[in-house]
């Protein structure tokens, strides 16, 4: 575990997950952003090119990396099975519903396809709350919207 620190504040505990990239970087939620005191992106995992300035301090050390913090698209990993079955393409964007108290739409949710992946969607805590997920719900991948 890291702490992740910006020019406004610090968030303790912060895990380190795989995995390994070529360079490193850190994904937070817009939420997390306003305790950092960081304007980062929306990007998908690896696109940090000019992606907002974070330090890292660990047991061994202090890290600041002039570019690298970024706030993580919404996406779903799929096998290419899992991408026949639904009709979609790796890259595209499609809506997912979701139901319950505080159900609804979320647009803009990119479909990431790799014989690497099991069907699984990736969203911040942010999106996770506004919608009321804990964790395991069903959606429904709406292809147009």
């Amino acid at each position: 575990k890291v702490t992740i620190k910006g020019p406004k504040g610090e968030i303790k505990n912060v895990r380190v997950l795989g995995p390994v990239r070529r360079q490193s970087q850190v994904e937070v939620s817009r939420t997390d952003s306003w305790t950092l005191g960081i304007s980062p992106p929306v990007r998908s995992s690896g696109d940090i090119a000019g992606s907002a300035p974070i330090t890292m301090i660990g047991p061994k050390g202090v890290v600041h990396l002039s570019e690298g913090c970024i706030i993580a698209d919404r996406h779903i990993h799929m096998s290419p099975q899992d991408a026949v079955q639904f009709g979609v393409t790796n890259g595209q964007k499609v809506a997912v519903q979701v139901d319950g108290e505080k159900g609804g739409i979320m647009n803009n949710v990119r479909i990431r396809v790799s014989e690497r992946y099991a069907l699984d969607m990736h969203i911040d805590t942010d999106d996770a709350n506004a919608f009321g997920l804990l964790g395991g719900e069903q959606v429904k991948v709406l292809t147009t919207f």
